[in-house]
């Protein structure tokens, strides 16, 4: 089951998330956006946990993602399998369950967009990474 999976095609696949992540959450993107649909500008003053930990409990929740990914699409998947299933699973899976919770907590639909849309390019990449990697 596990044994087909090559681990550093995911590790190198969840650090992907990171720099989709950092390009698509910046300012001359969608974190002006995000930030105040969110309510984040608000909550700045408040104090965070250690910006390490989150970046680190990210990493853990991302390799994670890549592994069920990676076992979904199997070994020797081929860049275009890997990612028409992984952009499905980042659609189907993550779009739309953060759509259900978005909803109930009546947050905005441009915010559903930004983290929606963040998490379906974040599992297309996994896909090109495992694609050419396993």
């Amino acid at each position: 089951m596990l044994h087909d999976i090559n681990f550093t095609a995911v590790a190198v696949a969840a650090a992907t998330t990171f720099a989709i992540g950092g390009f698509w959450y910046s300012q001359s993107v969608f974190g002006g956006i995000w930030g105040r649909e969110s309510g984040l500008i608000s909550r700045l003053d408040k104090k965070n946990r250690h910006p390490g930990v989150s970046f680190a409990l990210s990493y853990l929740l991302a390799f994670i993602a890549a592994t069920v990914v990676a076992r979904l699409v199997g070994p020797n998947p081929g860049v275009e399998h890997a990612v028409r299933r992984a952009v499905a699973l980042g659609f189907g899976i993550a779009a739309t369950s953060f759509g259900i919770n978005y909803v109930f907590g009546n947050r905005s639909f441009k915010l559903w967009l930004v983290d929606a849309g963040y998490h379906v390019v974040q599992f297309g990449m996994i896909g090109v990474v495992l694609g050419l990697m396993m």
